[in-house]
């Protein structure tokens, strides 16, 4: 374990503002509904680190981020802020799964709606492997997997 030590004037303000940074992690705006590049869900995934919580621009609401080039990896724990699962959606195109889970990581999806995944395995919208998935107001909804999920 390595130990910060701070001294000096202002010393407890700078230890609060690194503690709270480290505990309760990023937050990173979903701007488009773009499947990738600058502002899309697959892009804010994969600059995140663990603990970061991603939230949606009202720019994309009611307009279905579409995966096109196929599921997305999340091996770290994240939550996902949607607006409402009414408005936020992620469609996989029925040619894939939505998001693949794994790695010890805690998940939490709020306000979203998760929709036409498909998998020639397990799980058609979501794949949870040593991992824990919290849902909270959000739905999953005509997707399909061949065997289980």
């Amino acid at each position: 374990m390595k130990r910060i030590l701070f001294s000096g004037q202002g010393s407890f303000t700078l230890l609060l503002l690194f503690l709270a940074t480290g505990l309760f992690g990023a937050s990173i705006n979903v701007t488009n509904v773009n499947d990738s590049g600058p502002g899309s869900l697959r892009a804010a995934v994969m600059s995140a680190s663990a603990g970061d919580k991603i939230f949606f621009s009202s720019s994309t609401d009611g307009n279905p981020i579409v995966l096109t080039s196929g599921e997305i990896a999340i091996s770290q724990s994240l939550s996902f802020f949607g607006n409402g699962s009414t408005v936020t959606m992620v469609s996989g195109n029925t040619s894939s799964r939505i998001f693949n889970i794994s790695g010890g990581a805690s998940v939490t999806i709020s306000g979203m709606k998760l929709m036409n995944g498909s998998s020639t395995a397990n799980g058609g919208a979501l794949l949870v492997t040593n991992s824990t998935l919290n849902l909270n107001s959000a739905e999953v909804a005509n997707n399909s997997a061949t065997q289980s999920g």
